[in-house]
């Protein structure tokens, strides 16, 4: 009876008729899949930034990447909300009613809550058992050292504030966060989309289904632990060498590709060492780091290509 007057009562959110949870869920989950495809988008893009050695777009990606990541976490947290045999209206409406950070914290408290059955009491033990407790503290803590920042970001980064975070007040720096975005970068980011992915399948796992929750948990501490080792000593800048190596290789081969597509590789004499001597500074720009690589090995080659048949017209 009691969730029935609830659902009554958030079906009546000030005297106007709203929609459902049902319906509801099913814009959370529309609202999400469209962010996940922008941040995929992002994610790639900036990929090809690091391929290509451009520092500034790099760091524009830096600061886009943060600000989508805040907004995923956010809409995350609102299908995880309205998951079908999930929260009660009156914990979401509780939950709803903190800060972002502290929604976060507190979804992971009231499914401990949940699933322990333990209402008031404080989720220390012997209420909670030692093994739970420990748990509960993992995840607690990745919320707070790891994705904080994440979470909390977003606001700042929509207005603006890509180079110098404020303060509430907006009269100084928020050093400490300022600090955080600058030690921010793709690799960095991507491995905290990771950890958001697996807080959420926790805490679902933890109030949906019991029995899952149990059965995977080490499957996700050790995804967990692995993720947050990834943060901690993965170098990014050999981590940047290896996409840039990459995309050089393939793009060695698409000229000399191209090179074997316009026959000017079956030749012979000064004119194919000539050609063989432009291909060699093009693929010499590649490794250089030039943020035009692409580009201008390109633009030579072409250039060379059509002196080529120039001359094959002339004679």
């Amino acid at each position: 009876m009691d969730r029935v007057v609830a659902c009554v009562l958030e079906a009546r959110y000030r005297g106007r008729l709203v929609k459902s949870s049902k319906e509801l869920y099913k814009f959370h989950v529309a609202n999400l899949q469209s962010v996940s495809d922008g941040l995929d988008h992002a994610f790639r893009s900036a990929r090809n930034t690091i391929a290509h050695g451009n520092q500034i777009a790099v760091s524009t990606h830096v600061c886009l990447l943060s600000f989508l990541l805040g907004v995923w976490s956010e809409v995350r947290l609102l299908k995880l909300l309205y998951e079908p045999n999930g929260f009660s209206p009156a914990e979401r409406k509780r939950i709803l009613a903190t800060t972002a950070l502290e929604r976060w914290k507190l979804a992971v408290e009231v499914a401990f809550r949940r699933h322990y059955n333990i209402p008031k009491a404080a989720l220390r033990p012997p209420k909670l058992p030692s093994t739970a407790h420990h748990r509960l503290a993992t995840l607690q803590e990745t919320i707070q050292d790891d994705l904080s920042a994440i979470i909390t970001m977003r606001n700042k980064l929509a207005h603006g504030q890509w180079k110098y975070p404020l303060n509430d007040r907006m009269d100084n720096v928020a050093q400490d966060q300022m600090n955080v975005l600058r030690g921010e970068n793709v690799f960095s980011l991507r491995q905290k989309f990771n950890l958001l992915n697996i807080l959420c399948q926790i805490v679902h796992d933890l109030v949906v289904s019991r029995p899952t929750f149990e059965r995977d948990w080490d499957e996700h501490l050790r995804r967990f632990e692995q993720t947050r080792t990834n943060i901690e000593r993965r170098n990014y800048d050999k981590w940047k060498e290896q996409i840039r190596a990459r995309y050089n290789r393939g793009l060695e081969k698409l000229v000399r590709n191209r090179l074997q597509e316009s026959s000017l590789l079956n030749g012979e004499g000064e004119q194919q060492e000539r050609l063989h001597s432009v291909a060699q500074e093009c693929f010499g720009t590649l490794s250089s780091g030039d943020p035009d690589l692409a580009t201008r090995a390109k633009e030579r080659v072409r250039r060379k290509i059509r002196e080529r048949h120039a001359g094959t017209r002339a004679h």
